[in-house]
């Protein structure tokens, strides 16, 4: 066995470390950090190249000392890297797929990158990420293990997944509320969702978030009562999934009916009217809100926040308010959320559970 340290176990970082055993060879699991390491494994006819992480931020491109192939062998590469042209991800040890593919070697087994993919040169031997052996959250959804990789005579490849997660985030339950007229119909459709996601998780953990989308003449009503649809939700988790499921989140993105389209349920001749008056200035600022630039909105939202709280008086404040660290995402649903209240209250009606 052979492993590199990476960025989160850099050979440098001030941590208990775990001691690992040696191989039954005697020799050592962990690779050098301060040079390009060889293994080579004669009766396996394979060799390994790689090199550990001297600190947690390798900025240059590791593979320029790595080894040639060796003529006879196997010839895999380990490298822990951000490889070049990935966005969202930092660029620890950058390198092209086409500068791995120069060193000729058979196969390159690449960390860092949490989601499992091949990023092959054109004709060039496989570059693999294998990704995460457990989901961390819901931006990690999906099945998470190894990869089995088999070797023919002719240095050929052939990939098989294994899954090792033991709970497993879902992402793709997405609810079309534009032919919906009743919250019982959303439970529904979760349900089924529910009993096929739960098939496909063989006893796993499931971990499920719920987006509820479209155009809805109840988009303000459905907003207002989160919280009850939520609870909706949580109970069907518990009917159809027992202790095997639990409710990540319930994100309600619906939007209302534009103007002159024809909301469900409704005859030819009622169609919807257009946005006038406090309504349609209070959807033109909902709107600027939710495509202002990525982090602009939470670091707004937080100083909001900080300002109105200072304004409470001391036994109003509880930890959850205190505790307020907005992202993205949450600004998105309060936006939401207070534009269906404003809406609701403009109409002078009221929300009903």
């Amino acid at each position: 066995m052979v492993v590199i340290r990476g960025n989160h176990d850099a050979a440098n970082k001030m941590t208990n470390q775990l001691r690992l055993p040696k191989n039954p060879d005697g020799s050592d699991i962990l690779l050098d950090a301060e040079q390009v390491d060889r293994r080579v494994f004669d009766d396996l006819g394979i060799v390994v190249h790689g090199r550990s992480y001297r600190t947690r931020a390798e900025t240059q491109d590791m593979t320029i000392d790595y080894l040639p192939p060796l003529r006879d062998f196997f010839n895999l590469g380990l490298l822990h890297t951000g490889l070049s042209g990935l966005q969202g991800h930092e660029p620890y040890a950058p390198v092209t797929p086409n500068r791995l593919a120069d060193k000729g070697y058979d196969y390159w087994a690449l960390g860092h990158i949490h989601c499992r993919g091949e990023h092959n040169a054109p004709g060039a031997a496989p570059i693999v990420y294998s990704g995460n052996i457990q989901g961390r959250h819901i931006r990690e959804s999906g099945a998470k293990g190894c990869l089995l990789v088999e070797i023919d005579d002719q240095n050929q490849t052939t990939t098989t997944f294994q899954p090792l997660d033991v709970a497993r985030w879902d992402d793709r339950c997405q609810i079309d509320a534009s032919t919906i007229s009743h919250r019982d119909e959303i439970a529904d459709r979760f349900d089924r969702f529910l009993k096929a996601a739960l098939a496909d998780a063989d006893q796993r953990l499931l971990v499920p978030r719920v987006r509820i989308t479209g155009e809805t003449p109840q988009h303000s009503q459905w907003v207002a009562q989160q919280a009850q649809i939520e609870a909706d939700l949580q109970a069907v988790a518990i009917a159809t999934g027992g202790d095997q499921v639990w409710l990540e989140k319930v994100r309600i993105k619906t939007l209302p009916p534009l103007s002159g389209h024809l909301a469900p349920g409704l005859d030819d001749d009622e169609s919807v009217e257009p946005l006038t008056g406090p309504l349609d200035s209070i959807e033109t600022v909902a709107d600027e809100l939710r495509h202002q630039p990525t982090g602009d909105m939470s670091s707004w939202f937080e100083d909001q926040i900080s300002d109105l709280t200072r304004k409470l008086p001391a036994e109003m404040l509880t930890e959850e308010a205190n505790a307020i660290d907005p992202d993205d995402e949450s600004v998105d649903d309060w936006v939401d959320q207070a534009t269906a209240e404003l809406w609701s209250r403009l109409r002078g009606t009221t929300v009903a559970d």
